[in-house]
Formats: C-alpha cells, sequence, structure tokens
C-alpha cells in the first residue's frame, strides 16, 4: 500500500513537470493581441500595463496584486517514525495492562487454546522499530499578497495517522509440536494531528503562466491520540488505562476516568512548489513541505512523564487558489 500512494504522488507530479514546457505555448495563446483592434486602442493602450486608473492607464501594478486569496489543499503526509514507538506497547499505554490482568488473560488463553509461557517474563515480544503509514491530509489555506511576488499566509491542516505492527506471545505448546512456540499478534495506534502554519512566501515568474515559491514560517501541532489496540484471535482489547491503578474487575462498577493523551508542539516548516496560474482568479499549486517539528504525547493523568520527538516529516500537496471571488 505504501509503495502504491509513492507511485500515485510521483506520476502525478512527473505529470506536472511535463506541462511546465507547455505551458510558454499556452501563455501566448492566451495573450495572443487582437490586430483588428490594435489600431482602434493604440493610442491609448500601454501594451506592458493593462491597469486602468483615473481613465488612464497606470504604469502601477502593485496594488492591482495586493489583497487576499484563499486556498484548500488536499495531499499526502509523511510522518517522521520518531513517535510511532508510542503505541509498541511498552510506555504508558502498557500491554500488561492486558495479558497480566487474570480476568483478560484466562479468556485469551481460552481463545487461543495455550497457556501464555510462565517461563518467560514476560512471555512476550514488542515491536522496536513502528512507522506510520502515509495518509491523505486536508488544509485550509490564506495568503495576503503585499506585492505580485511577495506575500504573509496561514494555513491549517488535518491528517489521521496509523501505524501497525506485530508482537510475540509466546505460549506452552507442547516440545513435540512442529508449530513455533509463540505465535504474533498485532497491535495497533492511532492519532490526529492538526497543524497551524504562518508563513511567508517569495514567487518567481518563469512565464505568464508558471510561477516557482518558496515558503517558510513556523508552525504550530496539536496531536491527540485515537486508539491503541492489540488484536488477539478475533478480539480487540484497548490499552489505554482507564482504570488507573484499581485494575480491571467484570461486574465490579469501577470508575473508568477520561483518559487524553496528547500535546502541543513547535517547529518550523520550508516549502517549495510552482503555481500554476489559469486565470487572474484561479489557480493550481502543487508543492512540497518539510516540517521539522517537536511532536508531543503525554497522559492527562500525569502518571508518565510527558513523550517528546523532534524530527523532520514532509507533505506532497495540490492547492486550489481562488482570488477576489469575495
Amino acid at each position: 500500500m505504501r509503495l502504491k500512494i509513492y507511485n500515485i504522488t510521483t506520476v502525478f507530479f512527473l505529470l506536472v513537470l511535463l506541462l511546465i514546457p507547455f505551458s510558454g505555448l499556452f501563455s501566448q495563446m492566451s495573450y495572443q493581441p487582437n490586430n483588428k483592434n490594435k489600431q482602434i486602442f493604440s493610442d491609448k493602450l500601454d501594451t506592458k500595463h493593462l491597469f486602468y486608473e483615473d481613465e488612464e492607464y497606470s504604469t502601477d501594478s502593485s496594488s492591482y496584486y495586493k489583497g487576499w486569496s484563499f486556498g484548500a489543499s488536499f495531499g499526502f503526509y509523511f510522518a517522521n517514525k520518531n513517535t510511532a514507538n508510542f503505541y509498541n506497547g511498552s510506555g504508558a499505554n502498557d500491554i500488561g495492562y492486558i495479558l497480566d490482568n487474570i480476568y483478560y488473560k484466562e479468556p485469551i488463553e481460552e481463545k487461543i487454546g495455550y497457556d501464555f509461557d510462565k517461563n518467560m517474563d514476560p512471555p512476550w515480544e514488542l515491536p522496536q522499530n513502528m512507522r506510520y503509514d502515509p495518509a491523505m491530509t486536508v488544509g485550509f489555506y490564506a495568503k495576503y499578497n503585499y506585492s505580485k511576488s511577495f506575500a504573509l499566509f496561514f494555513q491549517t491542516t488535518y491528517v489521521k495517522l496509523k501505524t501497525t505492527d506485530v508482537f510475540l506471545l509466546h505460549l506452552e505448546k507442547p516440545q513435540n509440536t512442529l508449530e513455533p512456540t509463540y505465535n504474533q499478534y498485532g497491535i495497533l495506534g492511532m492519532e490526529e494531528r492538526l497543524s497551524f502554519d504562518i508563513g511567508v512566501s517569495q514567487e518567481y515568474d518563469i512565464n505568464e503562466v508558471v510561477r516557482v515559491y518558496i515558503e517558510t514560517g513556523l508552525s504550530m501541532n496539536s496531536t491527540t491520540v485515537l486508539k491503541n489496540l492489540i488484536l488477539i484471535e478475533d478480539m480487540e482489547y484497548s490499552i489505554i488505562n482507564v482504570y488507573g491503578n484499581q485494575g480491571y474487575i467484570p461486574n465490579s462498577n469501577l470508575q473508568e476516568f477520561e483518559i487524553r493523551q496528547g500535546g502541543i508542539g513547535w517547529g518550523i516548516f520550508f516549502g517549495t512548489g510552482v503555481r500554476l496560474v489559469f486565470s487572474e482568479h484561479v489557480s493550481i499549486d502543487p508543492g512540497f513541505t518539510l516540517y521539522l517539528q517537536n511532536i508531543v504525547i503525554k497522559d492527562n493523568t500525569n502518571f508518565e512523564p510527558t513523550y517528546a520527538r523532534f524530527g523532520p516529516s514532509f507533505t506532497a500537496f495540490i492547492r486550489f487558489t481562488f482570488k477576489d471571488f469575495f
């Protein structure tokens, strides 16, 4: 699946790059002067500037480019793996919360058909190199141009991330069996991230249709843990401890705590891409953004210290930008 997503992204941007050489021809066709009207307007028309002000064509175009534009972006987010091991069952969300509790353990052993290996402590081995899957991202974009080439912008993006792996559960199987002495079961984590970016953008004209842009600025992110599960046979068990030090006891009406795991992080970003300007109101802006962020995950019960990791992540996106529609 990861390879397929990479291929889709690569093919799309190769198509964009192949279209750029034809943009010069497009711009010439779009801006071809009308020979029939040339004589009529020759005494009034400045062919270099098409901006009308006080019944005269102005040579100052800066005011024309000033103003707001808005857009929406869609793409793929490739998260750094540094925080993925939060979900491997060894930290705040301890797999022992389920597998060491007799009220969970006995039904699980009955379901599997074997007891946990008592000669091992603990009788499981956890993954140490979990990674996030590439995920779809959506965002909103607002920009204020001070000139044709320079702008200040704000954007926010949302992504839901998932990481999956397997852990080994060692079992007391008969020694004469040809089966391995362990079974593999799934472990899963899911989180959502909301990013708020503020930055500056600089553009450079290639021709009338294609403009290259670069962006940089500051980023704030909010991370929220949604799930942390283990999957054994056909059953799912959450390893987020909602009972604290009480432990789970069936039919005991124990109080469940509202566990919120996540946090606020900061970072910087750098981006680049091309603007394909189809009219004075609409452009399509494919690009890439590199984030250097600190992702923070902590437990609101304060049982565990803050889990924070700094590292690079990036997005590949298409942005649709609209100007002077409001």
